[in-house]
């Protein structure tokens, strides 16, 4: 190698290490960006939330945060489906959206407690 091909390689080895020295250093930042947009609020109509200084449920047509959007959502999922997953064992599993297939997936294990009774 000549002195100026090696000094060429030396240039871009600096710039990319830079760049992505760069990169990380920015990316709390942008992360912070990116869950702030999340905690938007949307209009989701008439809906029922819990009242904790009267202590009951209170239609209203507030918005919604997207977070407690979707986290309502999931629950609605798991109680129109699997009543009862919230007591005894219950269950795990996750709730999946293919925003690409448009598709919504719950993959769960249910925990069965069983008794027996026998005599000998």
């Amino acid at each position: 190698m000549t002195k100026v091909e090696v000094k060429i390689e030396e240039d871009f080895h600096a710039k990319y290490e830079r760049e992505r020295k760069e990169k990380a250093d920015n990316f709390p930042t942008k992360a912070e960006n990116f869950k702030k947009k999340l905690n938007a609020s949307i209009n989701v109509g008439t809906w029922t939330r819990w009242n904790n200084t009267t202590f009951e449920r209170e239609e209203t047509t507030d918005h919604k945060s997207l977070h407690d959007y979707i986290e309502d959502f999931c629950y609605d999922l798991l109680g129109d489906n699997h009543g009862g997953w919230e007591i005894n064992e219950g269950q795990s599993g996750n709730i999946d959206w293919n925003s690409k297939d448009d598709v919504i997936n719950h993959n769960y294990t249910q925990f069965i407690e069983q008794s027996y009774d026998e005599g000998f």
